[in-house]
């Protein structure tokens, strides 16, 4: 997974037994799916970062390399994607400081996970808001 992020979701979802299911279609899809985000989030918790840091951190060309350009080629090609991730590399320190500081501890689809009170949540939120 380290060394070629691409090729875990290339390897599950191109496996000739589920070929002819269509790995891009219903239930396969979801699956393959939940197992590549499964396998992101071992890497990240394998180096003891949260996930948006580790993709921080990864340079660019491996960032395009684990993306399955197949369906969205027309609108971005990988050299594009490149061009831009590289653009955007200026500034990473100064945006992440940013985040650091103005954003929310952890990400979870349940807010009491972060073992804040509905009223501190809504608060937060409010402040956000403005």
């Amino acid at each position: 997974m380290q060394d070629d992020p691409g090729a875990f979701r290339k390897k599950v979802t191109r496996d000739s037994q589920f070929r002819w299911l269509g790995p891009e279609k219903g239930v396969i899809h979801l699956a393959t799916c939940a197992l590549t985000n499964a396998a992101w989030d071992l890497w990240a918790k394998a180096k003891e970062k949260p996930l948006w840091k580790l993709l921080v951190n990864l340079p660019a060309e491996k960032i395009v390399a684990a993306i399955d350009f197949l369906y969205i080629e027309d609108a971005l090609t990988p050299e594009e994607a490149l061009t831009i991730l590289k653009q955007q590399r200026a500034g990473v320190s100064e945006r992440e400081q940013d985040l650091r500081a103005k954003s929310f501890p952890a990400y979870t689809t349940s807010a009491d996970w972060l073992g804040y009170s509905e009223a501190t949540i809504r608060d937060l939120c409010k402040l956000w808001l403005d």
